[in-house]
């Protein structure tokens, strides 16, 4: 019963700091639609332009293209999915989270995308 006590508090710890950890950025996925444009910026970041505007779930104050960072985890994947999507004209839903500063307006950022 001792040890069991022990593990508790941390479990609370834990649970807690995973609430708080999600509070600031929300994340979902856009509309599916085909791209007009994938273009890559000289600092490596990638432009999404689609059909239409992207929605998003942080509100980004710019919508007419989303952002895929050259920093993302996942970029060269991501990046070689958008091109291919492009290539074939296939429709492309975005996952998105966060906004970015490009070209003088907030954006959204992109953290995955998936073919139609």
């Amino acid at each position: 019963m001792k040890h069991r006590m022990k593990l508790v508090p941390g479990l609370v710890l834990i649970a807690g700091l995973s609430l708080i950890s999600g509070l600031g950025v929300a994340a979902g996925n856009s509309q599916a639609q085909k791209l007009k444009k994938v273009a890559l910026q000289p600092n490596g970041n990638v432009f999404v332009h689609g059909e239409r505007a992207w929605r998003n779930p942080d509100s980004c104050k710019a919508k007419n293209y989303a952002v895929l960072k050259s920093d993302h985890a996942f970029y060269r994947e991501n990046y070689a999915l958008l091109l291919l999507a492009h290539a074939q004209d296939k429709g492309v839903v975005l996952r998105l989270s966060g906004c970015v500063k490009a070209s003088g307006k907030k954006r959204p950022i992109v953290i995955g995308a998936t073919i139609q």
